[in-house]
């Protein structure tokens, strides 16, 4: 009794579904020549060099900025495009895009 499939087309089903994911040379290198994305937000530390200010300056920036900021706001602009972000104990900044 034959199920209608020979023992040919079973392995040839079995190929179509298990095809690795293989990426050729030009692809991998490609990716590894993109420039890696800038990251989404910058900590304190990177902000403040950028800034030209201290770790600790920037922080209580943050702080005045906040307390003049909507109660329970997370968000505050710093100016000149920067956003600060209060992410639990740890501010993160995101800078305006260079054009």
């Amino acid at each position: 009794m034959t199920h209608g499939m020979n023992s040919d087309q079973g392995s040839d089903m079995a190929e179509q579904t298990e095809q690795p994911a293989v990426r050729s040379v030009d692809e991998a290198k490609q990716q590894r020549d993109m420039p890696s994305a800038a990251p989404l937000y910058d900590t304190v530390e990177s902000a403040a060099v950028k800034l030209g200010i201290s770790a600790d300056a920037l922080r209580a920036r943050c702080r005045r900025a906040l307390r003049e900021a909507p109660k329970g706001s997370t968000e505050v602009s710093l100016g000149g495009g920067i956003t600060a972000f209060k992410f639990g104990r740890t501010w993160r900044f995101r800078f305006p895009h260079s054009s």
